[in-house]
């Protein structure tokens, strides 16, 4: 079966031949029945034989209309291709993989069909999302229960950039069996339906959201972000020790430093209404825990020139929530201040985060100097693993384009589609860039191409981008219908459940109503 993400399966797969004449040849692919390839849509190959290599990065047009690749008679070739296929009948487009591989004769002239084949990693292709949640978790809780652990239930998404990198550095790294040595992990795939109910029990609003259980679901502890791996390990650590109930302690009777500690421990786990009593009981506390929630609570200029002097390393646990408040005067000169004392005792992803905020605090003028200068640092910074550079690729090409190279930030989200054929976010991502820029026809290339292997709740992100390029085009019919389509091909969530599907599906209704 061929490796490829279309719905439905191909009852055949693309054939690829050579024909040649003396020393001239030529490489063809043809689509199976049922399906074209996409002419437009990017297109790679990697041909190989006697020593030779040949490589093209182009469009599927290329392809199709065959290739002139020199002479190979009397060789055996191989090679990998990377095209979109589309359903003729549905109009869905899925990136499609597959390897080639023959011997042409010593003949003067002829034609020759290749074997074409699944890459050889297809097979293993195990996707850690588009997957039960309730499924997970109950996986999850019974290894707990056999062996006495505790479970943690990972709330996160595949397109959610601090998710894919707590799940690189920590939660499924190399040696994550010894980091998380009496626990047992469960991901949960907030875009799944299955896992509207378990959101809801335990009040997920951000993601990632980390909850720490017993085996029987009862709530130690949680986390909502991923601010490192030491951090974070310092968390586990931290919920498995005994600790006051803040939810049901009077702060009045507590000192100012634990009411401090009691009011940052209930910020970071995502709280942020009902908690003026522990603000007041904390406003003596110069701990930095204390400094910290109150500013993400209420960001004003003596919490941000407190933290900028005395916790400088610190800046991004709250710099980026000063929200609102960052578009005023009195906000700018601390935030940069900030930023400035911060950049040289960090690096890497930190640095070029840094240098975003920093870009959005600037004149108009001087925000594609910065927006580049963090793409620069951020491309510096990475690996070369793709586990771990993964959860930066987004953000890459978002401050690509930001810096003005919108078609290199296309390119490269493009790459990673054809790299990633099971995942929406890349699409997802080009789809919104192109829309922020006013290039509709090709948002809806890209947002068409996503709605074919979106799924749940990252499926209604990908139908708002389609809609408000169809808008934009003045095809408002069109974008009514695709609305509403989306909206009535799967239930909704119950109105009792507090989740985000309700509040995608409420801006879809807008293009319905």
């Amino acid at each position: 079966m061929l490796f490829v993400s279309l719905g439905v399966a191909l009852a055949s797969t693309p054939s690829a031949e050579i024909g040649w004449r003396g020393d001239q040849a030529r490489f063809t692919i043809t689509a199976p029945a049922g399906f074209e390839i996409s002419p437009d849509a990017p297109a790679d190959l990697a041909l190989r034989w006697s020593g030779r290599e040949l490589t093209l990065t182009g469009s599927g047009g290329e392809l199709t209309g065959g290739l002139d690749i020199g002479p190979v008679r009397g060789v055996e070739v191989e090679g990998e291709v990377a095209i979109q296929l589309c359903d003729k009948a549905s109009g869905i487009c899925a990136p499609a993989e597959f390897t080639v591989s023959g011997a042409v004769p010593t003949a003067k002239k002829g034609r020759v069909q290749l074997a074409v084949s699944d890459p050889p990693d297809a097979a293993e292709h195990t996707p850690r999302f588009n997957t039960d949640a309730n499924a997970a978790a109950d996986t999850a809780f019974a290894a707990a229960r056999e062996g006495g652990g505790l479970v943690v239930l990972d709330f996160s998404a595949v397109w959610c950039p601090p998710c894919n990198l707590l799940a690189a550095e920590v939660l499924h790294a190399p040696d994550a069996e010894e980091l998380l040595e009496g626990f047992e992990v469960a991901v949960l795939d907030v875009d799944h339906p299955s896992s509207w109910a378990l959101k809801d029990r335990y009040a997920v609003g951000g993601y990632p959201t980390i909850v720490v259980v017993d085996a029987e679901g009862k709530e130690l502890d949680r986390t909502v972000g991923y601010d490192g791996k030491q951090a974070f390990l310092d968390f586990l650590a931290g919920a498995t020790a005994e600790k006051p109930d803040w939810a049901g302690t009077d702060p009045a009777t507590l000192s100012a430093d634990d009411a401090g500690r009691g009011l940052f421990a209930q910020v970071r786990g995502g709280a942020h209404e009902g908690l003026e009593a522990w603000v007041q009981a904390s406003a003596a506390s110069e701990l930095p825990e204390a400094h910290l929630a109150r500013f993400r609570l209420d960001p004003g200029a003596d919490e941000a020139r407190w933290l900028s002097t005395h916790v400088p390393s610190r800046a991004l646990e709250w710099v980026p929530y000063a929200g609102d408040w960052s578009d005023t005067a009195e906000a700018r000169a601390p935030l940069e201040e900030a930023i400035r004392r911060a950049l040289p005792l960090v690096g890497g992803h930190e640095a070029a985060d840094l240098l975003y905020f920093a870009a959005q605090l600037a004149d108009e003028a001087d925000r594609p100097t910065l927006y580049g200068a963090a793409f620069a640092t951020l491309h510096a910074s990475l690996s070369g693993d793709p586990v771990l550079d993964r959860a930066h690729w987004t953000f890459l090409a978002s401050l690509q384009a930001k810096s003005g190279d919108l078609d290199g930030a296309i390119a490269f989200l493009d790459g990673l589609t054809r790299a990633h054929p099971d995942d929406p976010t890349f699409l997802l991502e080009a789809a919104s860039l192109l829309n922020e820029h006013e290039r509709y026809e090709e948002a809806l290339t890209h947002s068409k191409l996503a709605l074919g292997r979106a799924w749940g709740d990252n499926q209604l992100r990908v139908a708002l981008e389609h809609c408000e390029a169809l808008k934009a085009l003045g095809r408002v019919d069109e974008a009514r219908g695709t609305a509403d389509k989306i909206l009535h091909q799967d239930k909704a969530p119950a109105d009792g459940l507090d989740v985000r599907t309700h509040r995608y599906r409420q801006k879809l209704q807008a293009f319905v109503d």
